[in-house]
């Protein structure tokens, strides 16, 4: 029994399935940050299957393309083992897209579909320069900020789009970043554990260009920004009732960044960091539907 629950957590965590269910939580607390009621709506699972494949896309064309590499190299053990069960999910996922394609609005393709190119730009070695092919990662700090833009577009964006209400531009930026940052202070960690690996590649990533400790300060300081931009937001919007729920979320952020028992946990990365994603959106859904009522 415990060790089939281990499988499943991990397969969860490993295959990046709870990312992509973070993507989905984002929108609807969009949804929440918009003052509206939660809608269920098709492009919600659009959003899941596209952060599935998006997270997942540099693993499927390895596979496709140098499977040796899968078979020969440790960062792809859980992979090699789960092979059978990947394919089966990500065939899944491909056609629950592709039929939810068919009743999500053309302007929400229209949206997603630059940002799958840009995910795209982002994965495969698509750049030459001096002989040498290079991914959009590959460039140095620009690869961080690329995530944080492509998260805050994809999950603010739709609920938009598909609620056809009139929103002001200004709350819409103001929301984008305030996404923005938080989804910037929660990848730095992530800088931070591939710093060894980078460095012997020459990728100089933000925690290589400014150091560990200012590193892990930034990310502290985001997140002090990100409140403050909370706070506007929803200062201007008559909601304050939802800062509550993000003044929570991110005490608990802070928490699992600066507490380095917790830090040295096993699924620390794919499971506290990607869940402040989701205690988030959580924590502002219970606000909504605790405070304000």
């Amino acid at each position: 029994m415990l060790s089939s629950f281990k499988k499943i957590y991990n397969f969860l965590f490993q295959s990046n399935l709870f990312i992509a269910f973070g993507a989905t939580c984002l929108a609807l607390q969009t949804q929440i940050e918009l003052n509206m009621q939660l809608q269920w709506h098709p492009y919600l699972l659009l959003i899941f299957c596209a952060g599935f494949l998006g997270y997942n896309f540099y693993r499927l064309f390895v596979l496709f393309t140098h499977p040796n590499i899968i078979l020969n190299h440790s960062k792809y053990e859980w992979l090699k083992a789960n092979l059978r069960w990947f394919y089966v999910v990500t065939i899944l996922v491909i056609l629950g897209g592709l039929i939810t394609s068919f009743f999500a609005k053309k302007t929400v393709l229209l949206l997603l579909f630059p940002l799958g190119i840009l995910t795209l730009l982002y994965a495969l070695p698509l750049f030459k320069v001096k002989q040498k092919f290079f991914s959009i990662r590959e460039f140095s700090v620009i690869k961080i900020f690329i995530i944080a833009f492509v998260w805050a577009a994809s999950t603010v964006l739709p609920p938009v789009i598909q609620s056809e209400q009139v929103f002001k531009i200004s709350s819409i930026f103001l929301l984008m970043g305030e996404r923005f940052i938080f989804i910037l202070a929660i990848t730095i960690p992530f800088d931070i554990r591939d710093m060894i690996n980078d460095k012997q590649t020459g990728l100089k990533t933000l925690p290589l260009i400014i150091g560990e400790k200012n590193a892990w300060l930034l990310s502290n300081i985001l997140l002090l920004v990100f409140l403050i931009l909370s706070f506007l937001y929803n200062f201007f919007n008559h909601s304050l009732y939802i800062f509550y729920g993000l003044f929570l979320s991110v005490i608990v952020s802070l928490i699992s960044i600066n507490n380095k028992k917790i830090r040295r946990w096993s699924n620390y990365y794919y499971g506290i960091l990607d869940g402040m994603i989701i205690i988030q959106a959580l924590l502002v859904i219970a606000s909504k539907y605790i405070i304000d009522y």
